[in-house]
């Protein structure tokens, strides 16, 4: 029978339907698509399964779709889905190249690329979709030809495929693609550009090209690349940048310093903070915090205390002792936060900061803020500031505790601060585990205006459990 399900596959599916039919009339049943994936659920019968992806309901379909790999995952649905390429029916082949995209043969490509010149672009994307994951040099050339086609449905997963390459002789190509406004492709050409990270002599200059360019989307793209690639030769052109580039491409000048880290960068930025201007040092403090530089805690720690200091070089000193400080640290941290004297955008800074020095310290300041007993100077306005500083400070620290911490502020009805909200949902973003994915949907639904901020903080928890 499979070897001539190419052929009968619609009479099967006319056959099978109808014999359900009988039998749950028989039963006293009647046929929904709810019945037939519950059918689908018990059937061990691959067949049936894959006849139901031509069902005349979608839902049906769909499930008979996302499903099947997982519950066959042999090579025998790979058998039908070669089988069924090759089939004269238009929507027999395209079933067939679905189903063989979803499989690990790993000759998936050798089928695929035979529809690389079909007639049909949903044939055509679909073949595309597998040589993202089975990459073939000798299409190439035919690679380069759709993206200069103009076929827009066919151009992510033609330069997907073409970045699996990782020719040095398209450089140019990815590189043209950072100042799109279209994201997928801009991450497609940046995914690309790291995979050529064995050719950075080549690779290197032209991103540099575009991070002193023009564009500020090509330049933040370039410098994130820079950063994943990780070669210590743009070190020197990164930190001219952090000093005096444009300031709204700080933050990522810093993250790109800080995926690049090692002793060079940190010797670098502990050089910039101990020596340069105030602007400098502000940026040098992020730096050794995104990092994680232990050694630089006590001249941190002195650049907070030294009030004569600008006040967001304090605060980036602050902010950075969470990754850099010690148990010392943590206790003058303690002793600070009750000086009234102290700025409250410092005593804020050094809450958050106790979440990475010390999370015991920052499970008391919590306690003590929800007793009643103290707040710290900071909500003499009204609001939640103090707890704001404490959700920031529990993203900080991956345990259950401080995970049920921050659901306990999403399930506070009191709670209606929306900073503090955002605050909560951005920690659960860093430490949530995916069982938080729901709270987080649920948080969603009933706060519309942190849609982004809670989508946001979703793709980071799940980012983290697919790696």
């Amino acid at each position: 029978m499979i070897s001539k399900l190419h052929k009968y596959i619609d009479m099967y599916v006319v056959a099978v339907v109808g014999i359900l039919i009988v039998c749950a009339i028989y039963a006293g049943r009647t046929v929904t698509p709810g019945s037939m994936i519950e059918w689908l659920d018990k059937s061990q019968d691959l067949e049936f399964w894959v006849s139901s992806m031509t069902y005349p309901d979608r839902s049906v379909r769909n499930y008979a779709s996302d499903n099947i790999v997982d519950k066959f995952p042999g090579d025998e649905l790979g058998g039908i889905a070669i089988q069924m390429t090759s089939s004269d029916d238009p929507r027999e082949r395209l079933i067939g190249l679905g189903l063989l995209g979803k499989t690990n043969l790993d000759n998936a490509g050798d089928y695929a690329i035979n529809f690389l010149d079909s007639s049909d672009v949903k044939e055509i994307n679909l073949a595309l979709a597998i040589l993202v994951n089975d990459p073939h040099p000798q299409v190439r050339e035919r690679l380069l030809e759709i993206l200069q086609g103009g076929e827009s449905s066919l151009e992510l997963n033609a330069l997907k495929a073409l970045g699996k390459l990782a020719n040095p002789q398209d450089l140019s190509l990815y590189i043209n693609y950072l100042p799109t406004p279209n994201v997928n492709l801009r991450d497609a050409a940046s995914e690309a550009l790291i995979r050529m990270a064995p050719f950075s002599d080549q690779v290197v200059p032209s991103l540099l090209g575009s991070a002193f360019g023009s564009n500020l989307t090509s330049k933040r793209a370039a410098i994130h690349v820079l950063g994943e690639i990780g070669d210590e030769s743009s070190l020197d052109s990164l930190f001219s940048l952090l000093i005096t580039g444009d300031p709204a491409l700080a933050t990522d000048v810093v993250k790109a310093l800080g995926a690049i880290g090692g002793e060079e960068t940190s010797r670098k930025a502990y050089d910039l903070f101990m020596s340069g201007d105030t602007r400098a040092r502000r940026g040098a403090a992020r730096v050794l915090g995104e990092i994680g530089v232990p050694e630089a805690a006590g001249d941190l720690w002195a650049a907070v205390e030294d009030r004569t200091n600008e006040i967001f070089l304090r605060l980036n000193s602050m902010v950075a002792l969470a990754r850099c400080g010690n148990q010392d640290i943590a206790v003058k941290i303690l002793e600070l936060l009750h000086d009234r004297s102290e700025d409250p955008r410092i005593v804020r800074s050094g809450i958050e900061s106790l979440g990475g020095i010390q999370p015991d310290f920052l499970f008391d300041v919590y306690d003590s803020i929800i007793r009643g007993d103290e707040d710290f100077g900071l909500n003499q306005r009204g609001g939640n500031t103090a707890l704001l500083s404490v959700a920031v400070g529990l993203g900080y620290v991956d345990s259950d505790e401080s995970r049920s911490r921050l659901r306990s502020f999403l399930d506070d009805n009191s709670v209606d601060r929306l900073e503090l909200l955002m605050g909560t949902v951005r920690s659960l973003g860093k430490v949530g585990t995916a069982d938080d994915i729901a709270v987080l949907s649920a948080a969603k639904d009933e706060l519309p205006l942190l849609t982004n901020v809670v989508d946001s903080a979703i793709r980071e928890i799940e980012s983290r459990y697919s790696t």
